[in-house]
């Protein structure tokens, strides 16, 4: 008998009991993470019983777990299915069985027409060996320092604080000199509503052969998990017009005199630049010293021509049966960003706050997603740390896999 099925809603329960086992260092309660499990398992705006998280059973428990969030695209006009993977975690006393291996060929074999999922190094060549490839090019990040000055200072905080904080003021006039002499910014929507931005993505994704199905319920659902991550930082949203015309819009994390994490940047090819110029200049005004995103195929060109630095980020994994959609993303008519791929599902780097969701509230949630307060958050890594920080640490599935191989191994800690 096959061991590996469906998650079912009242074995949540045990998938937490699993979660606090793998990673028992979480400052997470378990009613909290029950209550993230709920909202992204069974209660996301896409929740289909045709995309199902899986579970590994052994010995009559739950001993491995691969969370599993469809997400609609849309392909040269025809609708199609993502499957992202997150949350992949394995009992240790379970690796030898094999209980990775079963459950990533068994959602690679679901009825998505595309699988996504982040890893680091060994997860990428068991991704491969199952017949996936890697985004080499989504899987690299862009830096911009911003405030020069304060980059330098933030950098060498970390080795003396006194020193810091002697060169603040010195740190603070000289890059105030430096944005003087930036040019003008267009007119800019700060803190536009759900309604604006999706206007603005429908008028400039049009042009992109792949992209987001976004409605209004699903996208203010995103917003909402967005909002929710205060860890990262203040949520910016702005929607930038040249002439009343929207002509693209950024959506970042603000943290003052630290890195900023940058979520989405939405632009039409011949405005890309000057929306990512518009960022910049916001994000320096609000007193970031840097920021940073994932690199596209459609902003190589810009995020060169505007001195960005580049490094390495977790490798994108992908996986379909159609040749053509696993090579779309590396397309620069490819709209894919953090906020459609496994970025914003992790819970690592989150705020854990007390409480849950009450089973009347479940019920609510399950009906009509974004009737409850939002629980669902999460990221890889708080990318405010340091520049080695932005090779952001995955809950990936290497060592979930590679120990299948090693029945002897006993250190099993995935992702991190």
């Amino acid at each position: 008998m096959n061991p590996t099925r469906p998650l079912r809603p009242d074995e949540l329960d045990a998938v937490v009991d699993l979660y606090l086992g793998v990673y028992p260092e979480t400052h997470f309660c378990k009613s909290n993470l029950y209550a993230y499990f709920w909202k992204l398992f069974f209660a996301t705006p896409w929740t289909d019983e045709r995309f199902p998280s899986l579970v590994f059973e052994h010995r009559g428990r739950i001993a491995g777990f691969l969370g599993v969030v469809p997400r609609p695209l849309w392909k040269d006009q025809r609708s199609i299915t993502a499957a992202i993977s997150c949350h992949f975690m394995v009992d240790p006393q379970a690796r030898s069985r094999g209980a990775g291996l079963h459950l990533l060929r068994q959602f690679l074999q679901g009825r998505q027409d595309l699988s996504i999922a982040e890893g680091n190094h060994n997860s990428r060549k068991i991704w491969e060996a199952m017949g996936g490839r890697t985004s080499l090019l989504c899987s690299m990040q862009w830096l911009r320092i911003l405030n020069p000055a304060s980059f330098a200072r933030f950098k060498l905080r970390s080795r003396s604080r006194a020193a810091a904080g002697l060169l603040k003021p010195l740190a603070t006039a000289a890059d105030a000199f430096l944005r003087a002499r930036s040019s003008q910014s267009l007119e800019l929507e700060e803190a536009p509503s759900v309604e604006a931005l999706l206007s603005a993505f429908c008028a400039v994704s049009r042009e992109y052969r792949l992209r987001p199905d976004y409605d209004q319920a699903s996208f203010s659902w995103l917003l909402d998990i967005l909002d929710g991550k205060k860890s990262l930082g203040a949520l910016k949203k702005v929607i930038v017009h040249d002439h009343g015309a929207p002509i693209g819009w950024f959506i970042y994390y603000l943290k003052r005199n630290q890195i900023s994490k940058v979520v989405q940047v939405g632009a039409t090819a011949s405005s890309y630049r000057t929306v990512l110029r518009e960022l910049f200049a916001h994000a320096a005004g609000q007193g970031a010293t840097a920021v940073t995103g994932r690199l596209e195929a459609r902003a190589v060109e810009h995020v060169r021509n505007e001195h960005c630095l580049l490094t390495g980020g977790p490798w994108m994994l992908i996986h379909s049966p159609r040749p053509e959609l696993e090579h779309a993303i590396d397309s620069s008519d490819a709209f894919f960003t953090s906020l459609d791929s496994e970025w914003w599902i992790n819970i690592q780097g989150e705020v854990a706050e007390e409480g849950s969701l009450s089973p009347a509230q479940m019920i609510l949630t399950r009906l009509k997603p974004g009737l409850t307060a939002t629980v669902a958050r999460g990221a890889t890594v708080d990318p405010s740390t340091s520049i080695a920080g932005l090779k952001n640490k995955t809950e990936g599935f290497a060592e979930i896999l590679t120990s299948a191989s090693s029945p002897n191994s006993t250190n099993h800690r995935p992702g991190n």
